[in-house]
């Protein structure tokens, strides 16, 4: 990975704001639309219940809050007096879930947890570990779309390793081409040129978990294994220190 001054990294951040407000806002606004859709949808054909409706609206309410959250989180993304606290991993996935899992199950992606230790608290910015978590899905989700994967899985799994908590992300995508894999976090690296993507996202990061976390990110190419069947895409690994 390059190395950067603090001005220079400051200046490669905000000159990836922009791309990431539009990352971030598409996301919730894209769930809110797919909700309302099928709230619609459900009313004309009169199978709307008291309970679905509830629970699309806690769904829309959630993306708004997060859209609102997200401003903050720009506004302060490079402020020096920004404060640390504790969060709790399997919340903070869980809040990334009722953001993303519209778009994911509209598509037939399934995301599947195995969380293999209850010591869950991280010391950090809880709202930056979120976007990084949403980088490395949305990722996912585009390899497993473009491999057109019969079974659609997006696979979590979170262990301790010494004094640090290991969270690993796997798709099965088929995997990042080999002359890709070590460009992946480069600042402006991107395979995705047609859909306007400029590798900010992935870079930004790295920067996050290791400088902000200081912890570590990488990628590599990886099989698993889910309900005794052999899985094969991308890992992403996050390894952070625990907060105690």
């Amino acid at each position: 990975m390059e190395k950067y001054s603090t001005q220079e990294k400051k200046l490669l951040m905000m000159g990836g704001m922009f791309e990431n407000i539009i990352h971030q806002f598409k996301q919730p606004l894209n769930a809110n639309n797919t909700e309302a859709t099928g709230i619609k949808f459900q009313k004309e054909m009169g199978m709307l219940s008291d309970e679905e409706l509830d629970e699309s609206l806690n769904g829309i309410i959630k993306s708004t809050e997060y859209l609102s959250n997200t401003i903050d989180d720009f506004r302060n993304f490079l402020r020096e007096d920004k404060k640390l606290e504790y969060f709790h991993l399997d919340k903070n996935i869980e809040l990334i879930e009722s953001i993303i899992n519209p778009i994911l199950k509209a598509k037939g992606i399934e995301i599947i947890k195995n969380f293999k230790t209850s010591n869950l608290e991280l010391y950090g910015y809880p709202r930056e570990f979120a976007q990084v978590i949403i980088n490395i899905l949305n990722n996912a989700k585009d390899a497993i779309l473009l491999n057109e994967s019969y079974d659609k899985i997006i696979y979590i799994e979170v262990y301790e390793l010494d004094d640090s908590l290991c969270i690993k992300i796997h798709d099965n995508g088929g995997g990042i081409p080999d002359d890709v894999l070590p460009k992946i976090f480069d600042s402006h690296f991107t395979t995705k040129e047609e859909t306007g993507g400029t590798g900010i996202g992935l870079h930004m990061s790295k920067i996050i978990i290791n400088d902000h976390f200081k912890g570590n990110l990488k990628a590599t190419n990886a099989t698993f294994t889910l309900q005794e069947k052999e899985q094969y895409g991308a890992c992403f690994e996050i390894t952070v220190p625990k907060s105690n």
